[in-house]
């Protein structure tokens, strides 16, 4: 779990107003996880979050059978892993998140 730098616009401060917005980034998630398992997993920091998005990464394929799948266009779901993004309503929210969450198993069930 990772937070992602905020990035300021430039333009005229007195047009909008100032938020702190901060989005962090969950990489490498495993297919069981999504999405059941990653909402279930971030339920403690639900007042905070604003919006969660699911991104698909794939994976290279570590055999030559993989990668003939792949050359005929058919990729395998536990191939796939999953980036997601969970916007939090402030940087300090999004910190907590992390510190919460780093390096902790999706389940109790995982090693």
């Amino acid at each position: 779990v990772y937070i992602l730098p905020d990035e300021k616009e430039e333009g005229n401060d007195d047009e909008k107003e100032e938020e702190d917005v901060s989005i962090v980034a969950m990489m490498n998630v495993p297919p069981n996880q999504v999405p059941e398992g990653v909402l279930t997993f971030c339920r403690s920091h639900k007042p905070h979050i604003r919006h969660v998005r699911i991104v698909i990464q794939e994976e290279l394929p570590l055999s030559s059978h993989s990668l003939e799948e792949e050359e005929e266009g058919k990729t395998k779901k536990q191939d796939r892993r999953y980036l997601i993004l969970v916007e939090m309503s402030s940087s300090h929210h999004a910190t907590n998140f992390v510190n919460d969450l780093h390096d902790t198993p999706y389940t109790s069930l995982e090693p």
